[in-house]
């Protein structure tokens, strides 16, 4: 080799290796391997695509064979500017927050659940008028100091309910009872 003592012809040699690398279409859909293939590794290829291609000839593959490139490096799982993936120091960082947050070594603050607060529970005056039934009997039963007071409370609650309950009922006509004919 003429450039096995000259630096510049052989920096300009690798230039053009990877002009050619890079400019073949072939070249560029596959990764040229780091090192060569062991005996292992070509038997570990030739297995695989052996069941590539009983899984196709079964039906279980559509389309083109894939190739050992995108088998084991799947596009879906390559990273890209749009879709950037997590990395390693993400996935660290995300675990030793889930860590402390399990110690209680910070609190987390959600918006959410505040927003969920501020919203009263959905419950039916008939569910809420028995609630405070079961809980004015639970307060009786217990013998509490300020269990005669909370009862007390609940039964004033429950009449005021019923009340407004009944105002806003409407009676039901025969035609609905019976269906219009």
């Amino acid at each position: 080799m003429a450039a096995e003592n000259d630096a510049t012809a052989a920096l300009e040699g690798i230039k053009k290796l990877q002009h050619r690398i890079t400019s073949s279409s072939a070249a560029s859909a596959s990764v040229l391997p780091l090192h060569a293939p062991t005996t292992q590794c070509t038997d570990l290829e030739a297995d695989l695509m052996l069941s590539v291609k009983t899984l196709k000839s079964r039906n279980r593959i559509f389309g083109h064979l894939p190739t050992i490139e995108e088998l084991i490096n799947p596009s879906e799982e390559r990273e890209s500017e749009d879709n950037p993936q997590l990395n390693d120091d993400k996935i660290i960082a995300q675990v030793c927050h889930e860590k402390a947050l399990e110690q209680g070594e910070i609190i987390e603050i959600e918006s959410e659940e505040e927003e969920d607060e501020d919203m009263p529970p959905q419950v039916t005056t008939t569910k809420a008028l028995e609630m405070c039934r079961i809980l004015g009997s639970f307060c009786l039963n217990t013998g509490a100091g300020s269990a005669m007071e909370l009862s007390k409370a609940l039964r004033c609650f429950r009449a005021e309910m019923s009340w407004k309950y009944m105002q806003n009922m409407k009676q039901p006509t025969l035609a609905d009872l019976w269906g219009s004919e």
